[in-house]
């Protein structure tokens, strides 16, 4: 993970965090919950996943600004942010209820927000709720002053909480049954200046490793293709002048360096390689996917009669993954 920034249109310098799904998994897995909903959040958004990105978003900061409907409300009170409370007297003495028709208020919903409960994970929580409270008053005889619930019932909510995000996280996600992703997604956000070619680049490594499953050979080589472009172009776009002015630099007729976005692959490999950002057993490697890559042209294949198999993505993959290493 790195800090990448661009700038909005009026010009303001804007910070954004990207982490990959590798890293939130592990994240909810092992790192505080507030943590992992954090990183959660940054990655719907990087992957256009509103609907998560937002849930993520109140999760964190809490629900009381957010209109919830009666569905809503009935469905997130009754399903994991319930918790069980025990009610107290303005003498902090424990109420006992008797009554059926008061069975429900003894769970309650909590609509802090997770940064704010991780705070009561040692002590406990007060929940100070005036309809309830007035209700309770109305059928007790003393005071009614607050409910509260043990630390292990917080404890057992974060729990709850953190289960739902593995769910929705799982459920926001695209899913080819019976696939696996082999090869690992790399923290483009850690290779590209750019957010969104980060994305874009993170999205087309997971579709190489859908099509490399189904034995979509030739699809998997062009995809990886692309990708290596995409991060070499995004190396010579965060250094134009060290770039244009390598002797390897295309330029059109008159001598003046091409605008990058008129570069081959070729072209990438080669100024990187002479500025020092691409090994030259990697260059030479590049050189060989981008052969591959150009089967892109039916013509090519029909003149080269190669037919692509598993092993030779095999060792596509193994070649782009190290150059970007």
């Amino acid at each position: 993970m790195r800090e990448l920034s661009r700038k909005d249109k009026e010009g303001k310098i804007l910070i954004k965090l990207m982490y990959s799904l590798e890293e939130v998994n592990q994240s909810l897995e092992s790192e505080k919950l507030s943590d992992a909903l954090y990183k959660m959040e940054r990655f719907s958004k990087s992957q256009g996943l509103t609907e998560l990105e937002n849930w993520c978003s109140y999760e964190l900061e809490g629900y009381k600004d957010k209109p919830i409907s009666d569905e809503e409300d009935k469905n997130i009170s009754e399903t994991y942010r319930n918790i069980a409370v025990e009610w107290k007297d303005i003498y902090s003495r424990p109420i006992i209820i008797t009554d059926p028709k008061l069975v429900f208020i003894q769970k309650l919903p909590v609509w802090f927000g997770v940064l704010e409960l991780e705070g009561f994970e040692s002590e406990g929580l007060a929940i100070v709720e005036p309809d309830f409270i007035e209700m309770m008053n109305k059928l007790c005889t003393v005071s009614v002053s607050k409910a509260t619930a043990s630390s292990e019932q917080v404890k057992t909510l974060l729990g709850r909480i953190r289960k739902q995000a593995r769910r929705r996280l799982h459920d926001a996600l695209p899913r080819v049954v019976n696939r696996k992703i082999r090869y690992s997604v790399p923290n483009f956000a850690a290779l590209v200046s750019d957010v969104d070619l980060a994305r874009i680049l993170s999205n087309r490594w997971t579709e190489a490793n859908l099509t490399f499953e189904s034995g979509a050979y030739l699809a998997t080589v062009i995809l990886l293709g692309s990708i290596l472009e995409g991060v070499l172009l995004d190396k010579v776009e965060q250094n134009p002048a060290q770039a244009n002015s390598s002797p390897k630099c295309p330029k059109d007729k008159s001598g003046k360096p091409l605008a990058f976005k008129d570069w081959k692959l070729q072209n990438l490999i080669e100024v990187c390689h002479d500025c020092g950002w691409l090994k030259k057993e990697y260059k030479d490697f590049s050189h060989v996917v981008r052969d591959y890559r150009n089967f892109i042209h039916p013509n090519k294949e029909r003149q080269e009669r190669i037919t692509f198999s598993e092993p030779i993505c095999k060792v596509i993959w193994e070649v782009v993954s190290a150059s970007l290493n």
